[in-house]
């Protein structure tokens, strides 16, 4: 924090680190100084912004350091906006390879953009075709049918598609959502969280 004060008093119009002073002077107690922050770091991000879309920029890995962020983002003034929120995807929360092979592999499941909530599918066979359709939850990839094939490595779900003469291969991580209860999962793909349950 002392680091991003520092910057902020030597460029006084940067507002790199106004999220991040946010969340760190509500923590802290410091309401005026975070919602100042937060209205700071607003001007240069005017669109809708919520707990959810805050937390997103700072991945940790550890879900206290996440519970910390979001409830120093509330002091600041950041609300919830639903169906989106903040999520507690963290190493806790995370299913192993082995977890992703039985949910996913000879399954259908259905899901929503997280930004967005528009609807997609995928149906993977015990084997790893994998038919994509649907609103697209990988960047670059078309909101159509599309096949491709599926692999576990490293605990993460890997997908490889033929899109425009070139393949591409995308691996994503899987989480339980343990607030809403069982057979509700989010896909980490690099377009963000999203949502889905098992359909069969």
């Amino acid at each position: 924090m002392d680091y991003a004060e520092q910057a902020t008093e030597n460029d006084p119009a940067t507002r790199a680190y106004a999220l991040l002073l946010a969340t760190a002077y509500g923590k802290l107690g410091m309401e005026k100084l975070a919602k100042e922050s937060l209205v700071k770091y607003r001007k240069s991000w005017p669109w809708p912004f919520w707990i959810a879309a805050a937390v997103y920029q700072y991945p940790f890995q550890d879900g206290e350091i996440l519970k910390h962020l979001a409830d120093g983002f509330n002091t600041a003034g950041l609300a919830e906006r639903p169906p989106s929120r903040y999520l507690k995807l963290n190493r806790e929360t995370r299913l192993s390879g082995k977890e992703i092979k039985e949910l996913l592999f000879g399954h259908t499941i259905r899901g929503q953009d997280f930004w967005w909530g528009l609807a997609w599918e995928q149906i993977r066979t015990i084997n790893g075709k994998l038919l994509h359709s649907g609103r697209s939850i990988y960047t670059d990839r078309s909101d159509t049918s599309d096949e491709g094939e599926s692999w576990i490595e490293d605990d993460r779900l890997c997908d490889r598609w033929s899109y425009g003469g070139d393949e591409i291969t995308i691996c994503v991580l899987i989480f339980r959502d343990l607030d809403r209860g069982a057979n509700n999962y989010y896909m980490m793909t690099d377009q963000g969280p999203h949502p889905f349950r098992v359909s069969n």
